[in-house]
């Protein structure tokens, strides 16, 4: 997923995945789950950092960021 996600290029445990919006974002973290991610934390606003993030973990274990500023 997170090779699928980075458009094919190999990662390390973690990606981190910028989206336009909130309406993104959903659409995301639902492509994500319908190919067996597993929500880890769900879409909440971060005030201290200026974002909106959620964090799923794909099915070969990578930690997934997808966030919104």
């Amino acid at each position: 997923m997170a090779q699928l996600l980075s458009g094919g290029r190999a990662f390390g445990a973690a990606l981190v995945v910028p989206v336009a919006d909130v309406a993104a974002m959903d659409a995301a973290v639902a492509l994500c789950r319908r190919h067996g991610g597993v929500l880890v934390t769900p879409a909440r606003d971060m005030p201290g950092w200026g974002l909106r993030a959620a964090h799923l973990r794909d099915p070969d274990g990578n930690l997934l960021e997808i966030q919104t500023y």
